[in-house]
C-alpha cells in the first residue's frame, strides 16, 4: 500500500492517470469531468502521499532566449533580466522557470516560462484537499513530446481552454511555439516554419477537430493521438518544476525534519545497543507511552462526545500532541466533536462529526495560523444527515 507514485496530465479538455509501485503501472485513467470525485475514486485503498502533474493551460506563458555560456548561479541571476525583457506582467504573481535546450558556439538556447502564482496554487490546493503533496509541477510546453524517440522533428498538438498549443520538437527538444484557433493560424504557422527541411508527423494529445486535420493533412502531416501516460511522465530531471517558492520551503522543510528525525532515531538505537542504562529506562517508559497514546484516542468516547481534559504530562509539553489536540477541539464550533482521536509519528488524525461541513475551511485556517502546522482533509463521508470529516495534521516545529 505504501510507496506508490501518482502522475497527473491537467489538460484543458482531458486528464490523465497514472499510479504506479515505481517498477510497474499499477493503474491508468482518463476522463474529462468531475476530476475531484473520479481521482477520490480511482485512489480509493490506495495511500498515496505524493504526486507529479504536468500542467496544459493558456495560462503559461512560453518564450526563448539565448545567453552567453556561464556558470549556474551566474545563469541564474542572467535568466532574472531575461524574464524582465520577455514577460510584460506583475512579477510578484508569477512563478518562472527556464531550462538549457541547446548549445550553439558560445551560447545556451534557453526556454523560458512563466506560471501565474494562482494557478499553481490552484493545483496544489486541489492534491491538499485530498491529503497528497505535489512533488514535482512540469508544463506541457516543455515536456510533450520529449520521449518521441521515433521521430526527429515533429509538431506536438494540445487542446488549451479556447485554443491549441502547437509545440515544433526536434530531437526532443521544443524550438518554437505557437497558437492556433484557425486554418488561417496554421497558414501562417507553416510560412513561418521556414527551416530548410521537412516535417512529416503531428501528434495529438488532445481528439483533434476536423478543421486540424484537414489543415495538417494538407501539408502533408501524418497526423497521430499520443494515449500512453508514460510519454509525458518519464525523463524530465532537468525540466521547469513550477511549484511557488513557499510550497517548495514547505516541501525542504519536511525533507530535512525527516532527515533530522532518521538521524536521531540512529542515534538513539546506537546508544540502545551500549548503554544497559538507556535499556532500563527504555523499558521503564514503554508502558507509560502506549498508557499516553491510548488516553489520546480515548478522549472523546469516555468525555461522552464533551470535551475531556488532557493528561497532566501533555499539559505540562505545550510542543507535543497534547496541546495541539486540545487547541483543536477547543476550537470546534457548536454542533460539531471529536468522533475519534489518534498520534503518532508526527501526525495527529482527528475525526470530526458535525451537522455540514459549512465551517471546515474556516476552521482549518484558524488552526493552521494558531498552530503552524499542516492540516489537510483526507476524507469526507456523509448519511443520516451527519457529516463526518478526517482532519490529518501533520506536526511541523
Amino acid at each position: 500500500m505504501f510507496g506508490k507514485k501518482l502522475y497527473i496530465f491537467m489538460g484543458a479538455d482531458v486528464w490523465r492517470c497514472l499510479l504506479t509501485d515505481g517498477k510497474r503501472r499499477i493503474r491508468e485513467l482518463s476522463f474529462t469531468a468531475d476530476p475531484e470525485e473520479i481521482l477520490r475514486g480511482f485512489l480509493r485503498g490506495v495511500y498515496v502521499k505524493k504526486a507529479s502533474v504536468v500542467l496544459s493551460s493558456e495560462c503559461v506563458i512560453a518564450r526563448f532566449a539565448r545567453l552567453p555560456q556561464m556558470k549556474g548561479r551566474e545563469l541564474k541571476k542572467a535568466s532574472a533580466f531575461l524574464y524582465e525583457g520577455n514577460f510584460p506582467v506583475d512579477k510578484d504573481k508569477y512563478v518562472f522557470g527556464y531550462r538549457i535546450v541547446g548549445r550553439l558556439l558560445d551560447k545556451y538556447s534557453l526556454v523560458l516560462a512563466a506560471l501565474p502564482i494562482d494557478a499553481a496554487n490552484g493545483v496544489t490546493d486541489f492534491f491538499d484537499k485530498m491529503g497528497i503533496r505535489i512533488e514535482k509541477l512540469w508544463l506541457f510546453e516543455d515536456t510533450g513530446g520529449m520521449l518521441l524517440s521515433d521521430f526527429i522533428s515533429i509538431l506536438v498538438f494540445v487542446r488549451q481552454e479556447t485554443t491549441w498549443r502547437v509545440i515544433w520538437m526536434k530531437n526532443k527538444v521544443p524550438l518554437d511555439i505557437w497558437r492556433i484557433s484557425t486554418p488561417a493560424d496554421i497558414n501562417a504557422l507553416f510560412a513561418e516554419l521556414d527551416y530548410g527541411e521537412t516535417i512529416d508527423d503531428g501528434l495529438f494529445y488532445s481528439k483533434p477537430e476536423d478543421w486540424i486535420v484537414s489543415a495538417c493533412e494538407e501539408y502533408g502531416l501524418a497526423i497521430s493521438e499520443a494515449l500512453d501516460p508514460l510519454d509525458l511522465f518519464e525523463g524530465h530531471a532537468e525540466s521547469f518544476n513550477m511549484l511557488p517558492s513557499d510550497y517548495k520551503r514547505a516541501l525542504a522543510v519536511r525533507r530535512a525534519l525527516i532527515i533530522s528525525a532518521a538521524i536521531l532515531i540512529l542515534l538513539a538505537v546506537s546508544a540502545f545497543a551500549g548503554s544497559a542504562r538507556l535499556n532500563a529506562q527504555t523499558a521503564e517508559m514503554l508502558p507509560r507511552n502506549a498508557e499516553l497514546t491510548a488516553r489520546i484516542r480515548s478522549l472523546n468516547e469516555t468525555a461522552g462526545g464533551s470535551l475531556a481534559e488532557l493528561p497532566a504530562e501533555l499539559e505540562a509539553q505545550p510542543y507535543e500532541y497534547g496541546s495541539i489536540l486540545k487547541y483543536l477541539t477547543d476550537r470546534l464550533p457548536p454542533g460539531a466533536f471529536a468522533l475519534r482521536v489518534s498520534a503518532a509519528d508526527g501526525f495527529i488524525t482527528l475525526t470530526v462529526s458535525a451537522n455540514g461541513g459549512e465551517w471546515l475551511n474556516e476552521y482549518i485556517d484558524d488552526c493552521r495560523s494558531g498552530l503552524g502546522v499542516s492540516i489537510r482533509t483526507s476524507r469526507i463521508a456523509q448519511g443520516n444527515d451527519v457529516t463526518e470529516i478526517d482532519l490529518q495534521i501533520e506536526v511541523i516545529r
